[in-house]
C-alpha cells in the first residue's frame, strides 16, 4: 500500500503495519505500482518519477546517479530504505 503527502510517498508493509520505504517527492498526486510490484510510478503534476522498489538502498542509488551526472536534488537526502 502507498500513501502520498507533501513530503513524498511512503510504501507500507501490510503484514507488519510499518512503513517499508519512503520516496522523496514534491506533492505527489498519483501513485501506481507495476504489475509485478517491483517498481512504482509517482506523478507530481507535470512529471512522473519511476522507482525500483528492490534497490537495496534508494538513497545511495540516488546519490550515485547525482555524482555521475554532477548534480544534486534537494529531496534526495530524504530517501530512506
Amino acid at each position: 500500500m502507498a500513501t502520498a503527502g507533501a513530503g513524498g510517498v511512503r510504501l507500507w508493509d501490510l503484514a507488519t503495519g510499518r512503513a517499508r520505504i519512503s520516496l522523496p517527492g514534491r506533492s505527489p498526486v498519483a501513485v501506481a505500482f507495476s504489475p509485478d510490484g517491483r517498481s512504482v510510478a509517482v506523478g507530481t503534476g507535470g512529471s512522473v518519477e519511476l522507482w525500483d522498489l528492490y534497490l537495496p538502498d534508494p538513497a545511495r542509488a540516488i546519490h550515485a546517479i547525482e555524482a555521475a551526472i554532477g548534480t544534486t536534488h534537494p529531496a534526495s537526502s530524504r530517501a530512506t530504505g
